[in-house]
């Protein structure tokens, strides 16, 4: 998908990349074989074969920052395209709205296949050691709010891996709305038992499970949690097949039921 945009190129918008597209520069490849026949004046010309001379070796050193750094926030999802397989999902539940005034009680990671739990005075801080095997973390309004989050209770100078936020690269497909507006929409929906809960009700649980220390409190927390991350991953397979026909992922059928059974995901609890 990358190696089909030069989008990421300086002073390449949409009409030019579109009279390369034209002209028979479909892909990088293509441009750098018969760089005197670009459609661009001379000067242009030799930054642009230079830029992507850049890029081949950027992709080959598997550089997300790179392309995400360069890239319109449109064309992110180009990024996933390319990279989807090492994308880790990632959610946060708090005490409230502010990194500056509360803290993080529970963050959800679903990581190689595998959810991991973090909990506020269990093994919120294990989550560091994690970072450095993320290649690429997916959140969902995520720019706003769970990174912020996370690099004030963590002390990050910068998040340690590349980001890309689902809640934009949906809302450019017109997919607008929360989360769970968005699951509906695509037709995949949560248990009932979790069907009606919220971000505030996470934090009202909390403050509960603060106070009685119920087991059965913190189990729904970490349900509605998990339910999340899982969501994510549903999205953004979702969202590629939206963006490029050539994607088909066999395994929602699986994935969304799963989703959608108590049983599943509590037996993930245990």
């Amino acid at each position: 998908m990358l190696e089909h945009s030069f989008l990421h190129c300086r002073g390449i918008a949409k009409a030019t990349e579109k009279r390369l597209h034209s002209a028979g520069f479909l892909r990088w490849d293509h441009a750098l074989e018969e760089p005197n026949k670009l459609p661009l004046g001379p000067k242009r010309r030799n930054s642009f074969v230079d830029e992507l001379k850049s890029s081949q070796d950027a992709l080959r050193q598997n550089n997300m920052h790179y392309f995400l750094s360069r890239l319109p926030k449109e064309e992110r999802w180009r990024v996933l395209a390319e990279f989807y397989p090492d994308a880790s999902f990632l959610d946060i539940e708090t005490t409230g709205f502010s990194p500056y005034s509360a803290d993080i009680t529970i963050i959800s990671l679903l990581h190689r296949g595998k959810v991991h739990l973090f909990i506020k005075g269990q093994n919120l801080k294990k989550i560091i050691a994690l970072f450095s095997e993320i290649k690429l973390l997916v959140t969902f309004c995520g720019s706003n709010f769970d990174i912020p989050f996370l690099l004030e209770s963590f002390r990050f100078e910068s998040l340690p891996c590349p980001h890309v936020d689902l809640r934009w690269q949906s809302y450019y497909l017109g997919w607008t709305g929360g989360l769970k507006k968005i699951e509906q929409e695509l037709g995949f929906a949560r248990p009932k038992k979790y069907q009606e809960m919220s971000g505030s009700d996470a934090i009202e649980l909390w403050s509960q499970f603060s106070h009685n220390k119920s087991t059965e409190i913190l189990k729904k927390l970490k349900a509605y949690s998990i339910l999340d991350v899982l969501s994510l991953q549903l999205l953004m397979l979702h969202l590629l097949e939206e963006r490029n026909p050539c994607f088909s992922f066999p395994e929602l059928t699986g994935l969304k039921s799963n989703f959608s059974s108590q049983d599943y995901i509590e037996g993930l609890l245990s």
